[in-house]
């Protein structure tokens, strides 16, 4: 019965917009607080796992960058230190 409707706040058309209009980080915080406060059944529903899969990936994707980034520096300073 509940998978059947609608969620009250539509979070994933609102973090698709954010994400697509680069402004993912001001909804962020609404959008973990809103999903933490879910009951355990509800976070189960195939709409909210949509949801936190949306931030697993732009989570990764972070980790992703900032893990290019090191190796960046690392190799420069590197570089630097042999001249």
């Amino acid at each position: 019965m509940r998978g059947q409707s609608s969620p009250e706040v539509d979070v994933l058309t609102h973090m698709k917009c954010a994400l697509r209009a680069g402004h993912l980080v001001l909804c962020l915080l609404w959008i973990v607080d809103y999903l933490s406060q879910l009951d355990s059944q509800a976070i189960q529903l195939s709409y909210y796992q949509q949801c936190v899969s949306l931030l697993a990936f732009v989570y990764w994707s972070v980790v992703v960058v900032v893990a290019v980034v090191v190796q960046v520096v690392v190799v420069l300073r590197v570089v630097s230190i042999i001249g």
